[in-house]
């Protein structure tokens, strides 16, 4: 194996630690076996994936393998959770931790929040890698210079937006998500005067919605089974 190849199978092993050690920290549990199919899955689907184009579908195809194991792992093992630190806490400590219930729903609140903005980059950058713009043209009708826009611009853009809409669907406020879509068109209208340039933003930002929406709608019905 060359140098790259090793460095490539560090990453991998290095993941599945990372993986490995958040399952524990999640459900608070040592077992061996949930853990063990956990971090072999991960690094067979991950390694799998590595030799396959990078795209859209392919990760979305990673990302369901990925769930689908623990979905499994769940089915197998439902006291998982049940039996582990969060869910069994010592006995001098129980009183001062917080219900399991609440911990679900803080995990659940977190987990997405992280799908809603971390994989939603992802997610959206690989689905408009099928797009070429091109050099995008201004008004005027001219390429933009270089400091036309700011480094990473869109993507925070992307980030803010749906954390907005995240929270918005969390508070119930669906019918604001409207306005936020009304503001950004206003925003971008500018740069809406040429086609290419309006349908590769147009397709970015429904895009964006779109995830944010699903994301957000699934995080809140998991809380109310939770509360």
């Amino acid at each position: 194996m060359d140098g790259t190849g090793k460095q490539k199978t560090g990453m991998l092993l290095a993941h599945v630690v990372v993986v490995v050690a958040t399952a524990i920290i999640v459900t608070g549990s040592l077992a061996p076996l949930p853990l063990l199919a956990l971090g072999a899955s991960h690094a067979i689907i991950d390694a799998i994936k590595a030799r396959r184009e990078d795209s859209f579908a392919a990760f979305m195809l990673d990302q369901a393998a990925h769930v689908a194991v623990l979905f499994v792992i769940a089915w197998f093992v439902p006291a998982l959770y049940a039996a582990g630190w969060w869910g069994s806490p010592p006995v001098a400590i129980a009183d001062t931790m917080p219900s399991p219930a609440g911990v679900l729903r803080a995990l659940t609140l977190i987990g997405g929040l992280l799908l809603t903005l971390r994989v939603g980059a992802f997610a959206i950058g690989k689905f408009m890698d099928r797009f070429d713009p091109g050099p995008l043209q201004d008004a005027t009708g001219t390429t933009p210079r270089e400091d036309d826009g700011l480094p990473g611009g869109g993507l925070y853009i992307g980030y803010l937006e749906r954390t907005l809409i995240f929270i918005l669907v969390l508070a119930g406020e669906l019918a604001a998500i409207g306005f936020l879509v009304a503001a950004k068109s206003v925003l971008r209208f500018g740069e809406a005067q040429k086609r290419r340039s309006s349908e590769y933003i147009i397709i970015g930002t429904l895009a964006s919605f779109a995830w944010a929406l699903a994301a957000a709608l699934a995080t809140r019905w998991l809380l109310e089974r939770f509360g």
